[in-house]
């Protein structure tokens, strides 16, 4: 039994959903030792990759929250350049360029790891539902807020700022043309042109801030054409992530893949009782008795599967709204950012003759 939970808890799945766990209860250095230990263990096959790249954007993100740039690239460079987490990981790889360039030496930030990380407390039941779930918590997917363009870049600039500049603009350049449902991708479109006008180029800035006005609005276009069916949520992840698009990436959520599944079982079961009810015994048809509590199972099984589609589908309208006001509000930062450009831009042209 011992060593079973051992070997469970030893699992990547395992630890990284702990890590989520020990991060939600406030325990910063017992997560960031599991995360940082994942995201520099070998990996065998894709399973390992998606886990190690996961952990290294998790820890990038946290340390960029604590203002540690140097810490935030560390990690973020470790994230493969054409992995599912590679949009995440450029984005904030830019952002960490800009960052304070704090940097700690791990073992300085997490202290003593043998006492790190302490699993004896943990009961067999959820040691048992890490282990068992081979999904990722989505809670650490985003851990960052929308990025709020400052209202004025800096008027001058250090040579290493300069230089800071010119990498973030190389990570958010590979952004440009990626998958264009990708909240990721999106910031990308301002964060660049945000680089560019605080290093000088005005003319570019503005074409590219015009530019991400044009591309959110085609977004938000084609976000609002997407109304998927029941069938296409209740399908599964493989059928749908082909196409890389915003709802199929909250299609494979853990959440959704679970509420899913439990409606095609009970749809399932319904049948089963459906077909029950058409048995007979011998000749005969079932006793009525029998065809009655078949009837009340039916009615409510039926009950408990339509009150789960219809949660199914109040999810997605909600993740869609989310969606939406996240481009709204990318979209309102080009704006304002554009007219500032436009509006310094015209106070610098010479005055015309006669005026």
């Amino acid at each position: 039994m011992i060593a079973q939970r051992s070997a469970d808890l030893q699992t990547p799945y395992t630890r990284f959903n702990l890590a989520v766990a020990l991060m939600r209860a406030g325990r910063e250095k017992a997560a960031v030792s599991l995360l940082y230990r994942l995201g520099r263990a070998p990996t065998a096959d894709a399973e390992s990759h998606a886990i190690r790249d996961q952990a290294n954007l998790a820890l990038g993100w946290h340390f960029l929250e604590q203002k540690l740039g140097g810490n935030a690239k560390a990690a973020f460079r470790e994230v493969r350049l054409r992995g599912p987490q590679s949009n995440a990981a450029l984005l904030g790889l830019g952002w960490a360029e800009l960052a304070p360039q704090g940097q700690r030496q791990y073992r300085d930030y997490v202290g003593d790891e043998a006492s790190a990380v302490i699993v004896t407390d943990l009961s067999p039941a959820l040691i048992k539902r890490f282990a068992e779930r081979r999904l990722i918590e989505p809670e650490l997917a985003l851990l960052y807020d929308p990025m709020v363009l400052p209202s004025h870049p800096r008027a001058t600039l250090s040579s290493d700022e300069k230089t800071a500049l010119g990498r973030a603009s190389v990570a958010w350049k590979a952004l440009q043309n990626r998958d264009q449902d990708d909240p990721f991708v999106w910031e990308s479109w301002i964060a660049l042109p945000y680089a560019l006008d605080t290093a000088g180029d005005r003319q570019a800035a503005t074409e590219h801030y015009r530019l991400a006005i044009t591309r959110l609005d085609a977004t938000e276009r084609r976000m609002q054409s997407v109304i998927p069916s029941l069938a296409g949520m209740l399908a599964e992840p493989a059928a749908l992530q082909a196409a890389g698009t915003n709802w199929a990436r909250w299609h494979a959520s853990a959440e959704i893949q679970m509420l899913a599944s439990e409606i095609r079982e009970m749809r399932e079961q319904l049948q089963r009782l459906e077909s029950l009810a058409t048995q007979r015994v011998g000749t005969q048809p079932l006793p009525a008795v029998l065809q009655q509590e078949s009837l009340l199972l039916r009615a409510e099984w039926s009950r408990w599967a339509t009150e789960r589609e219809v949660l199914l589908q109040q999810k997605f309208q909600a993740h869609r709204q989310k969606q939406l006001e996240l481009l709204r509000h990318y979209r309102q930062s080009a704006h304002l950012a554009l007219a500032r450009l436009l509006d310094a831009n015209a106070d610098m042209r010479p005055p015309a003759p006669g005026e």
